[in-house]
């Protein structure tokens, strides 16, 4: 009796070729499940980046608005020695003021967000652990 159960016992163990089997198609699962971590991990990020680039477009429209405003301040300023030349200036400087305070903040959200997709090397690493401790004998 003893000996049929040990038997059937060591029938229902897998064997050597099968356990590899299942890591090889466990891992390609785990690898494949990684990189659609990482795609969506990666798509979050550039999401945070293009309203940063928002930014750098709207400090471009500024700046653009100082440069057209500096050039109508030096025509006043050059062409008649009237008052009209200190509106321009107060003009330009409005549009630059804008214009840098637009680009700051940009820059500075930039260099706030991260584009290492820290979730997927966490869990690569953790994979990597769990296959260390899985070593088969042999």
């Amino acid at each position: 009796m003893k000996a049929m159960r040990a038997m059937k016992e060591e029938a229902d163990k897998p064997s050597f070729g099968e356990l590899i089997g299942r890591l090889a198609t466990e891992s390609s699962q785990l690898v494949r499940a990684e990189i659609t971590l990482a795609k969506r991990e990666v798509s979050e990020k550039v999401e945070k980046s293009a309203d940063s680039a928002k930014l750098f477009a709207v400090g471009a429209v500024f700046g653009l608005g100082a440069l057209f405003s500096f050039c109508a301040f030096v025509i006043y300023a050059l062409g008649a020695w009237l008052p009209l030349w200190a509106s321009a200036g107060i003009v330009t400087l409005a549009f630059g003021l804008g214009a840098f305070l637009s680009v700051r903040s940009g820059i500075s959200r930039w260099q706030r967000i991260n584009l290492k997709p820290e979730q997927t090397i966490e869990t690569l690493e953790e994979d990597k652990r769990w296959i260390k401790k899985l070593e088969l004998p042999g």
